[in-house]
């Protein structure tokens, strides 16, 4: 390279982190073959997308310059929070759909989408690494190369036929899926609002899965599929205890609703009997939804340190304890 710079980790045999000027960035060597298609990525720029500087040639290797994203990636974030609420999966895809409709529009599929590959920030959510993608050919039957990551790549991408717009799609509905339960779909597949779009982006024909990014980014900003009981939290998800505690603490609710104690003479509550809905209220579905069921992610933030297990056994026990407060309550009142 023509200009002065400093080596600050070398992450593996083609890719480093350097300093060079006044900025951080990522050097990786590539391949004749990947030329067109880092000079294509040079003149993308997407929020969205990681950019790419420069393509040098330099002591008779190629190497593509780019920016260096900062931030945790997706795996690390499940792997220190646990698995995501809705909300948060919601935007994650729908920032990879925006950055990826740029991406086919100039016929690129990236074919690598997976937990490692993207980056999420307070600011924003990129998608990094095109080491694998490649250009679309619509003459071509199918890959020369069979590449991807294992659990994210769709089934053309190895070797059936030629990965499309529609392979990095069938990838979105996996790491949906990866995100929301910690696990593939052949492992455990998500139950709940989500649960129909994921089955629809991860379909083995891919003339069934949504046909551009496009067109699955606008199902995911329509807020009419997060409705019916998997709407309700504690049936957002296909964990079974969820299921049980939500029932009991739901039937818990509405009955202490109805028997609340009312003014005998006049038929209409008091202030002490307004104190007492707001405080059985607090405890039978505000507490609850926060900590049992996990809402936005408080539960696992306040337990972060604890196992799996542990986490279940705490819910539980803080339900049980959400309930016994709430039945005493009318008792002084």
């Amino acid at each position: 390279m023509s200009m002065d710079y400093k080596i600050l980790k070398k992450f593996n045999n083609s890719t480093t982190l350097i300093y060079i000027g006044n900025e951080i960035r990522i050097v990786k060597e590539i391949t004749a073959a990947d030329v067109l298609i880092y000079r294509k990525l040079k003149n993308i720029e997407n929020d969205n997308l990681s950019a790419v500087y420069d393509v040098v040639e330099n002591g008779g290797k190629i190497y593509a310059v780019a920016e260096y994203v900062q931030g945790e990636t997706i795996e690390e974030y499940i792997r220190k929070n646990g698995p995501a609420d809705e909300k948060t999966v919601i935007r994650v895809a729908k920032a990879i759909c925006s950055g990826l409709d740029v991406l086919h529009k100039n016929d690129i599929v990236h074919r690598d989408i997976s937990a490692n590959n993207i980056i999420i920030n307070q600011n924003n959510i990129k998608l990094i690494d095109f080491g694998i993608s490649r250009i679309y050919k619509t003459e071509k039957g199918r890959d020369t190369q069979i590449l991807g990551t294992q659990g994210y790549a769709a089934p053309e991408q190895f070797g059936f036929k030629q990965s499309s717009p529609r392979s990095d799609i069938y990838s979105i509905g996996v790491l949906m899926n990866y995100m929301l339960t910690g696990k593939f779909p052949y492992e455990e597949l998500y139950y709940g609002n989500l649960s129909n779009v994921i089955n629809k982006c991860i379909e083995i024909d891919e003339a069934i899965r949504y046909q551009s990014v496009n067109q699955l980014k606008s199902v995911l900003a329509n807020k009419k599929f997060m409705s019916g009981i998997y709407a309700v939290p504690g049936f957002r998800s296909n964990k079974l205890y969820k299921k049980i505690i939500a029932t009991v603490y739901y039937i818990a609710a509405v009955f202490m609703c109805f028997t609340l104690p009312w003014d005998d003479q006049m038929h209409i509550p008091s202030f002490k009997h307004f104190i007492c809905w707001f405080l059985i209220g607090l405890f039978t579905l505000i507490i609850p939804v926060f900590l049992i069921f996990n809402y936005c992610n408080w539960s696992d933030r306040l337990m972060k340190n604890a196992s799996r297990q542990n986490k279940i056994i705490i819910r539980i026990f803080a339900a049980v304890l959400c309930y016994i407060i709430a039945f005493i309550i009318p008792s002084p009142m």
